[in-house]
């Protein structure tokens, strides 16, 4: 385990993830809840309590991009001043032009096919997502599908009665749920304890990704993401995407550079007065 804005991420490789997962526990004992994080992720968990408590409760954090790569290995380096941050981060962003992140990460859509694709085949259960892409993946994968009755932000009691009640029905291994990025973290982390699978696991737009529909006709060019730019491939092709680019690719950065400051800064301190 490694720490980022005090989170576990798990040091697994995405092999290791599949394995854990295909040799789960048996449908009766406790699910395991997996989050694949970005770096939106922990600036949300700043301003939202309810994200940053479903974060804490998930059982495997990975590390989905290399900017959460990087900003764990700035925080490891634990540099005490702004001269040492900087020469950290210059180092940083060399590795990162060598391509020393890419063989860590561990995509939500890169897990999300190895699972689909697995040997032997899993139950998995879609809840939620676009219908046009829930339909490609369950033709292609023989998937089952869950559909939303309404905006996964507003779903009732009944709605979630209802949800539940048709996941618990398939008994499935895996189930992946597309309510939209937070949202769907929320969800698993308050209604696990009701559902009867194997691994719970928020996947957002990966589903779409998949299927290839919407902005994602276009695949993102390996060497975008080799190098962490997946983000700046998005945005080109849906420059709606500019105020998340904003909060992964400046506000991150400025988090985990201000939080490690400060954590360094009183350790210093601390052992400085010891000392004395």
């Amino acid at each position: 385990m490694a720490q980022l804005l005090g989170y576990q991420i798990a040091s697994l490789s995405k092999q290791e993830v599949v394995s854990l997962i295909l040799h789960q526990h048996p449908k009766h004992k406790k699910n395991i809840f997996i989050v694949t994080a970005y770096s939106e992720f922990f600036v949300e968990a700043e301003r939202d309590p309810v994200f940053a408590q479903a974060l804490s409760n998930a059982d495997y954090i990975l590390p989905d991009g290399v900017s959460v790569l990087q900003g764990m290995d700035f925080e490891a380096a634990k540099p005490r001043n702004l001269t040492a941050a900087i020469r950290t981060a210059l180092s940083i962003c060399l590795k990162t032009l060598r391509g020393g992140y890419a063989a860590s990460v561990i995509s939500g859509v890169g897990l999300v096919r190895e699972l689909l694709s697995a040997k032997p085949p899993l139950k998995i259960c879609l809840v939620g997502g676009l219908p046009e892409g829930v339909k490609v993946l369950t033709h292609r994968y023989g998937c089952h599908a869950v559909a939303l009755p309404r905006d996964a932000r507003s779903l009732t009691p009944e709605d979630n009665r209802v949800i539940i009640q048709e996941i618990n029905a398939l008994r499935p291994d895996v189930v992946f749920v597309a309510m939209g990025r937070f949202t769907q973290e929320k969800w698993i982390s308050t209604k696990r304890s009701e559902i009867l699978c194997n691994v719970l696991i928020g996947v957002g737009s990966a589903l779409d990704e998949i299927a290839g529909i919407n902005s994602w006709n276009h695949p993102t060019p390996q060497s975008f993401e080799r190098i962490g730019l997946k983000w700046l491939w998005r945005l080109i092709k849906n420059p709606s995407h500019l105020p998340r680019a904003f909060r992964a690719v400046i506000l991150f950065p400025l988090l985990v550079c201000r939080r490690t400051l400060q954590k360094t800064s009183k350790s210093h301190r601390t052992s400085t007065l010891k000392v004395e």
